[in-house]
Protein backbone atom coordinates (compact mmCIF):
# COMPACT_ATOMS: atom_id res chain seq x y z
CA UNK A 1 0.00 0.00 0.00
CA UNK A 2 2.82 2.41 0.89
CA UNK A 3 4.51 1.60 -2.41
CA UNK A 4 1.30 2.39 -4.33
CA UNK A 5 0.91 5.73 -2.52
CA UNK A 6 4.52 6.64 -3.33
CA UNK A 7 3.93 5.83 -7.00
CA UNK A 8 0.77 7.97 -7.06
CA UNK A 9 2.54 10.85 -5.34
CA UNK A 10 5.45 10.56 -7.77
CA UNK A 11 3.08 10.50 -10.76
CA UNK A 12 1.28 13.61 -9.46
CA UNK A 13 4.60 15.37 -8.95
CA UNK A 14 5.67 14.67 -12.55
CA UNK A 15 2.25 15.60 -13.92
CA UNK A 16 2.31 18.89 -12.02
CA UNK A 17 5.80 19.67 -13.28
CA UNK A 18 4.84 18.99 -16.88
CA UNK A 19 1.76 21.20 -16.61
CA UNK A 20 3.73 23.98 -14.97
CA UNK A 21 6.41 23.86 -17.67
CA UNK A 22 3.82 23.90 -20.46
CA UNK A 23 1.94 26.76 -18.80
CA UNK A 24 5.13 28.83 -18.66
CA UNK A 25 5.48 28.73 -22.45
CA UNK A 26 1.96 30.18 -22.74
CA UNK A 27 3.31 33.35 -21.12
CA UNK A 28 4.68 34.56 -24.47
CA UNK A 29 3.15 35.94 -27.63
CA UNK A 30 4.43 36.82 -31.08
CA UNK A 31 3.47 40.25 -32.43
CA UNK A 32 3.76 41.69 -35.91
CA UNK A 33 5.74 44.94 -35.66
CA UNK A 34 4.80 46.31 -39.11
CA UNK A 35 1.05 46.21 -39.59
CA UNK A 36 1.26 46.88 -43.34
CA UNK A 37 2.94 44.20 -45.44
CA UNK A 38 3.22 45.08 -49.13
CA UNK A 39 3.19 42.52 -51.90
CA UNK A 40 6.52 41.85 -53.64
CA UNK A 41 9.74 39.88 -53.78
CA UNK A 42 12.08 39.60 -50.79
CA UNK A 43 9.51 41.18 -48.48
CA UNK A 44 10.64 41.50 -44.87
CA UNK A 45 8.21 40.44 -42.13
CA UNK A 46 9.14 41.77 -38.67
CA UNK A 47 7.98 40.04 -35.50
CA UNK A 48 8.59 40.57 -31.81
CA UNK A 49 8.39 37.88 -29.10
CA UNK A 50 6.91 39.38 -25.94
CA UNK A 51 6.74 38.09 -22.37
CA UNK A 52 3.02 38.52 -21.61
CA UNK A 53 3.57 38.97 -17.86
CA UNK A 54 6.01 41.87 -18.25
CA UNK A 55 5.07 43.14 -21.74
CA UNK A 56 8.79 43.27 -22.50
CA UNK A 57 10.38 41.89 -25.66
CA UNK A 58 12.42 38.71 -25.38
CA UNK A 59 15.84 39.58 -26.77
CA UNK A 60 17.65 36.26 -26.36
CA UNK A 61 15.31 33.72 -27.97
CA UNK A 62 16.33 31.55 -30.90
CA UNK A 63 13.80 30.94 -33.66
CA UNK A 64 13.82 27.19 -34.24
CA UNK A 65 11.03 26.84 -36.81
CA UNK A 66 9.13 29.10 -39.19
CA UNK A 67 6.34 28.26 -41.60
CA UNK A 68 4.52 30.74 -43.82
CA UNK A 69 1.14 29.99 -45.40
CA UNK A 70 -1.44 31.94 -47.34
CA UNK A 71 -4.90 31.40 -45.89
CA UNK A 72 -7.37 30.69 -48.68
CA UNK A 73 -10.85 29.80 -47.44
CA UNK A 74 -10.61 26.35 -45.87
CA UNK A 75 -7.19 25.60 -47.31
CA UNK A 76 -3.65 26.94 -47.04
CA UNK A 77 -0.89 27.50 -49.56
CA UNK A 78 2.65 27.19 -48.14
CA UNK A 79 5.36 29.64 -49.12
CA UNK A 80 9.12 29.66 -48.62
CA UNK A 81 10.32 31.83 -45.72
CA UNK A 82 13.83 32.48 -44.42
CA UNK A 83 14.77 33.72 -40.95
CA UNK A 84 17.17 36.66 -40.74
CA UNK A 85 19.43 37.36 -37.74
CA UNK A 86 17.58 38.91 -34.79
CA UNK A 87 18.52 42.36 -33.59
CA UNK A 88 19.45 43.31 -30.00
CA UNK A 89 15.97 44.73 -29.32
CA UNK A 90 14.14 41.42 -29.72
CA UNK A 91 12.99 41.93 -33.29
CA UNK A 92 12.95 38.76 -35.37
CA UNK A 93 12.77 39.22 -39.14
CA UNK A 94 11.89 36.90 -41.97
CA UNK A 95 12.00 37.31 -45.74
CA UNK A 96 9.73 35.79 -48.37
CA UNK A 97 8.29 36.37 -51.81
CA UNK A 98 4.74 37.56 -51.14
CA UNK A 99 3.39 37.79 -54.67
CA UNK A 100 -0.29 37.45 -53.81
CA UNK A 101 -2.41 39.88 -51.83
CA UNK A 102 -4.53 38.31 -49.12
CA UNK A 103 -4.44 36.83 -45.63
CA UNK A 104 -1.25 35.13 -44.48
CA UNK A 105 -0.03 33.40 -41.32
CA UNK A 106 3.51 32.95 -40.02
CA UNK A 107 3.78 30.02 -37.58
CA UNK A 108 6.79 30.21 -35.28
CA UNK A 109 8.63 28.22 -32.64
CA UNK A 110 11.32 29.75 -30.45
CA UNK A 111 13.59 28.53 -27.70
CA UNK A 112 13.66 30.97 -24.80
CA UNK A 113 16.70 30.34 -22.54
CA UNK A 114 14.63 30.47 -19.33
CA UNK A 115 12.10 27.89 -20.62
CA UNK A 116 12.43 24.13 -20.86
CA UNK A 117 9.99 23.77 -23.76
CA UNK A 118 9.84 25.76 -27.00
CA UNK A 119 7.38 28.62 -27.33
CA UNK A 120 4.93 28.20 -30.21
CA UNK A 121 2.77 30.91 -31.74
CA UNK A 122 1.75 32.68 -34.90
CA UNK A 123 0.99 36.06 -36.40
CA UNK A 124 -1.70 36.68 -38.98
CA UNK A 125 -1.36 39.56 -41.40
CA UNK A 126 -2.72 40.89 -44.64
CA UNK A 127 -0.56 41.43 -47.69
CA UNK A 128 -1.68 44.43 -49.76
CA UNK A 129 -0.79 45.60 -53.28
Amino acid sequence: MKHALKLIALALLFAGGATQSHAATQDYRFELTDQTVKMGHDVQINVRLVNSATNKPVTDATITEQKLVMLMGGTTMPSQVKALPADANGNYSFVSDLTMAGNWQLDLSAQVPSEKDPVHGFVKFQVVK
